[in-house]
Parts: structure tokens; C-alpha cells; sequence
């Protein structure tokens, strides 16, 4: 198609030429690389923050389940049993869930509506994708993406209930609760006290949440909760000989209340 254009006869243009489109194609691609970085940042980012928001629930779970128990925090639960044996129907995972109005997990694990990484749960880090997912969870071999820190309980000669109560932590809101589980296959592990935690990739740029006795969630860099002690030699006086910044053990020199938590 021609017209007349001053006297000179012009053909209309009828797309791109091959430069004209591979110009445009290498933008596309240098904005592409530009703002990917900047989406998965954004995308880390609320990961984390729905990963608080879980965490949160627990914390406040905590604060009412002690009130109600005369003080006493909760069983951490163990892997080695099952997750419906007595001694884990105590722990956290089981115990404090009637508070945020969730099932416990051994129902959702006779349900089969096991939390898994990908899934949205109270229970469950969105961070998580199947690929942590190493292993079948089942009722004896359970999947957590949070774990109670294990040096708030445990089993003592005597007693009934070998529990802290929360009056003994001198520093209540730098006193870990829970924290985010071991990473890659460890993940089945339900409980921490950090020596394995310290292993681990963080999970949150360059960090993990952590839930603290007080109730509150706090985002956690990684060189301050990897202070490099070794799980089996770390105790209370050794954590508590200089200042930090998180702690573990609730305090220098306490032991586990006997006394029964009714």
C-alpha cells in the first residue's frame, strides 16, 4: 500500500523489523533480571511475616494455657514415639491448641490432614516447600516446622511433672519458646535447644523467628541464636556466664518444678 507523502511515494510499515523486535526482547529480559530479585525478596518477605503470625498464635496459646495451669509451660513432646503416646498428648503440639481454636495434631494425623510443607497450617512455616519434605510423615515419625525449646522441660527423678513454670525466667522476653525446627531431613525433630538449630541454613533471610516465653515473636539473625555450643555440652551456667541476647535456659541456677501442674 503506497500514498503520496510531499510528492514521494511511501510504503506503510507493516510491524517490526527483526532489530526493532530483538531490541525490544533484551529489555524485556534486563527488566526481567532487575526486578526478580527484588519480587522473591518481596515474597521471602511475607513469607516471614505469615510465619510470625503463626508463631504469634502460639505465644498467646502459651500465656493462656500457663494461666490456667498454674504457671506451668507444656511438654516439649518427643520424636522417638509416637505423636498420640501419652507423653506427647502433653506437649505443646497437642496441649495448647483448644486456646487458638485449632485440632491437635494427633487428630489431624488420624484425619489425614497432615500439616505439610506447601500447605497452608498453624503448624506450618509458608516458607517450607516440599523439597524440605524428605521423608512420609506418619503418626510415628511426625513433621514439624516449629519446635519447642527442649531445655524448658524434660524428665527429673520424682516427679510427675519435670516442668518450668514462666515466673522462673529471669529474662522472659529473651527466653525461647519455640523456634523454627531443624532444617532439611531433621525437620521431624520436635523439639530444639539450639545446638542443632545453629547447623542450619536460616530460613528467613538470613534469620529465624522465634517465639519467647513473654509471649512475643521476634525475627532473629542468624550469627546472634549461633553462638557455636555443642548439643550435650551447653548447660545453664555456661549460657549464662556473659550477657546475650537470646537464651535458652530460663535462668543460671533453677531447676524443674515437681509439683503437679493441677
Amino acid at each position: 500500500m503506497k500514498r503520496a507523502m510531499n510528492g514521494v511515494n511511501t510504503r506503510l510499515r507493516q510491524g517490526f523489523t527483526l532489530i526493532e523486535l530483538l531490541v525490544v526482547i533484551a529489555i524485556i529480559g534486563i527488566l526481567a533480571a532487575m526486578l526478580l530479585p527484588a519480587l522473591n525478596k518481596a515474597r521471602q518477605r511475607a513469607y516471614s511475616v505469615a510465619c510470625v503470625s503463626n508463631m504469634k498464635q502460639w505465644g498467646l496459646a502459651l500465656g493462656m494455657y500457663s494461666d490456667d495451669w498454674n504457671d506451668f509451660m507444656p511438654e516439649e513432646g518427643g520424636n522417638t514415639i509416637a505423636l498420640d503416646a501419652d507423653y506427647n498428648r502433653k506437649a505443646w503440639f497437642n496441649s495448647l491448641t483448644s486456646y487458638i481454636n485449632t485440632d491437635p495434631l494427633t487428630n489431624l494425623y488420624n484425619q489425614n490432614k497432615i500439616p505439610l510443607p506447601g500447605t497452608k497450617s498453624v503448624y506450618m512455616c509458608p516458607a517450607l516447600g516440599r523439597k524440605d519434605l524428605t521423608y512420609t510423615p506418619t503418626m510415628a515419625n511426625g513433621f514439624f516446622a516449629y519446635a519447642m525449646n527442649r531445655v524448658l522441660t524434660g524428665v527429673k527423678a520424682g516427679c510427675e511433672y519435670a516442668l518450668y513454670k514462666r515466673s522462673v525466667a529471669v529474662l522472659p522476653s529473651q527466653t525461647v519458646f519455640l523456634s523454627e525446627a531443624e532444617g532439611g531431613s531433621e525437620h521431624n525433630y520436635p523439639f530444639t535447644d539450639g545446638g542443632f538449630l545453629a547447623k542450619y541454613t536460616p530460613i528467613h533471610n538470613g534469620g529465624d523467628n522465634f517465639t519467647f516465653v513473654d509471649g512475643h515473636v521476634e525475627w532473629v539473625p542468624y550469627a546472634v541464636y549461633n553462638d557455636g555450643f555443642s548439643p550435650g555440652t551447653y548447660n545453664a551456667n555456661s549460657e549464662w556466664f556473659t550477657p546475650k541476647k537470646i537464651y535458652w535456659f530460663p535462668c543460671a541456677e533453677c531447676d524443674k518444678d515437681c509439683t503437679s501442674k493441677s
